[in-house]
This record gives C-alpha cells, structure tokens and sequence, in this order.
C-alpha cells in the first residue's frame, strides 16, 4: 500500500483511547504512537512489549470517566443502567504506565487556564509520553462538538486534534 507503515497512529475516545492503549500492547510493531482521548486504564494491565510514544487527553470535568479514578458512570453516558461499571485508575496512570514502561525521567509540569500539562520527555527509550488535563471538559473531544444532544459540551481553549497532530509529526516508528 502506499500507507507510511512508519507513522501509524491510533486515536480514540473513551472506549477508542482504551482500545488505543491496548493496541499499544498488543500490535507495538504497528504503531508510531497513540493519542487516548477521555479514556482510561483500570490498573491491572500486564507490561507493555516495547515502549510507546503517548498523548494523552482527559477532561478535568469527566462525569463519565471519572478523572480521580473510581466507577465509571456508564449510566451518565449511556442514559440507562449497566452492568458494566468497573472502577479505573486515576486518569494521570495512563501517563504514568507509559513513563514507567518507556524508561521516562521525572516529568515537566505546567498549568494554564486551558489545561494542566505534564511532560516526560527525558526516556530512554525516546519516547516521549504528554499528558494534558483540560479545564471545563467532561466526557468530550476538546475543541469538537458534542457528540449527541446531552452531551458534554467540549472546551473550545484546547483543540485536541491540532495539539496531537503536532505530537504525532515527531513521532515514526523505526
């Protein structure tokens, strides 16, 4: 094909940024990096194969993936019961799985009135693992539009989209 097998990229939202970070497990070799959006990882996941460049973006104000960690509030999401509910980690361990597992260093961490920003770019693997915590956003795609009438409605101060595009310019698989 005339796909650059050298800058694959997965992204997802919610359970898409769950599935990201298992595909990260499962299909390194396939992968340049991965950018979860909203999503989460419960805690128990075995090691990561090789390391994994990551973006990773929640909302500060998730009602549905609950940013401290906890149940997931499915009913929220889905406007029914579930049975489904499972507690995850809080959001910054899916940061903190890739740092560890990428042999990162102590991460920069900056705040803004759009996001609070952690960076760990000294690993010695070279792949390099960002962590944003955006302000005013709940279970959405920041800088999108809600997905449904109900909901959340997604912070326009950060585009997700254009931050982890310029993330996924510097990074390729070798």
């Amino acid at each position: 094909g005339r796909a650059d097998r050298t800058r694959v990229y997965v992204t997802g939202m919610s359970n898409g940024g769950m599935m990201a970070h298992r595909l990260a497990r499962e299909i390194p070799d396939r992968i340049a990096t991965i950018a979860p959006v909203v999503g989460a990882v419960f805690g128990d996941e075995p090691p990561a194969r090789t390391p994994m460049p990551a973006f990773i973006v929640v909302g500060a104000t998730d009602s549905v993936v609950p940013p401290d960690g906890g149940s997931l509030q499915l009913r929220a999401l889905l406007g029914r019961r579930s049975a489904a509910n499972h507690d995850v980690a809080p959001a910054l361990a899916q940061a903190t799985y890739w740092a560890t597992h990428n042999g990162c260093g102590a991460p920069v961490t900056t705040e803004t009135p759009r996001a609070t920003t952690a960076t760990w770019s000294t690993c010695t693997s070279g792949a390099p693992v960002v962590f944003h915590r955006v302000a005013g956003n709940g279970h959405a795609w920041p800088g999108g539009e809600a997905g449904r009438r109900g909901a959340a409605t997604p912070s326009q101060a950060f585009n997700a989209t254009d931050e982890m595009w310029a993330f996924f310019k510097t990074q390729r698989r070798d």
